[in-house]
């Protein structure tokens, strides 16, 4: 009588799935884990750490998936099952959203700081990480991507002053290709155009519509510079101990 096969668990593949993301990505694995404690620490948020870890292994895996299509394309080989880049794209929203989220929360708790600080009399922290360039351009990009995966609608349109025409994304040759979209009508609706970079990380062209201006994001630079903002934010304690200091005045004599 033949053995029986035994068939994987979804589960097992999972874990599996993940541990050799993080095992083949071990620099961006341990790049993740300090930023967790940096922006954790700065903003007295302990289970931050922990999220800013899974989107951290969520990135990997998602790495993972576009450097093997990649280097099966280059190789001319066949490319994974035709739903790869279906949970790719639901893998890089998640992704997406959830980093929003995290940085919404730093800058929310930081301007919650500063606020108080002044109905106190005192004078705000200077260095928020809020504050940083690259934190805002991030941002920034984060919040377009967000509001239009979440929402279905533009990001900002509160502000919108008058309707908007748009623009399909590719052209379909038609009438069908420019609509109108007003922020006041229930039926309104806004889905990103979506692609894969050179590299093979999903992107989207998100819109500003104060310009209104377009241009594309990629995922996977979007994690890229999430990282990079870890060697410019100063570990709460060492920040703390300067502050210190530099607001401290010596004794008269000394």
């Amino acid at each position: 009588m033949p053995a029986v096969q035994q068939v994987p668990t979804v589960s097992s593949l999972v874990e599996a799935a993940f541990s050799i993301a993080s095992t083949k990505y071990r620099a961006e694995h341990t790049a993740w884990i300090e930023l967790s404690v940096r922006l954790a620490g700065r903003v007295s948020i302990a289970p931050m750490m922990a999220n800013l870890q899974r989107i951290g292994s969520l990135d990997l895996t998602l790495r993972a998936m576009e450097d093997e299509a990649l280097d099966a394309r280059n190789k001319g080989a066949q490319t994974a099952g035709g739903f790869a880049f279906h949970y790719q794209m639901m893998f890089s929203e998640t992704w997406t959203v959830a980093a929003y989220e995290i940085l919404r929360a730093v800058r929310q708790r930081e301007t919650e700081a500063a606020n108080a600080a002044r109905s106190k009399g005192t004078t705000p922290a200077p260095d928020d990480v809020s504050n940083l360039a690259d934190f805002k351009r991030a941002f920034t990009d984060l919040e377009l991507l967000r509001v239009p995966m979440a929402k279905y609608e533009l990001a900002g349109e509160r502000k919108m002053k008058s309707s908007l025409t748009m623009q399909s994304f590719p052209l379909n040759g038609d009438d069908s290709d420019f609509s109108v979209y007003d922020k006041d009508d229930p039926a309104r609706t806004h889905i990103m155009p979506t692609g894969l970079s050179d590299r093979l990380s999903v992107m989207w062209q998100v819109l500003d519509h104060s310009g209104p201006k377009a241009h594309w994001v990629e995922r996977r630079d979007l994690a890229d510079r999430l990282l990079a903002l870890k060697d410019q934010v100063e570990p709460a304690g060492l920040r703390e101990a300067r502050l210190a200091a530099n607001n401290s005045t010596p004794e008269a004599g000394l």
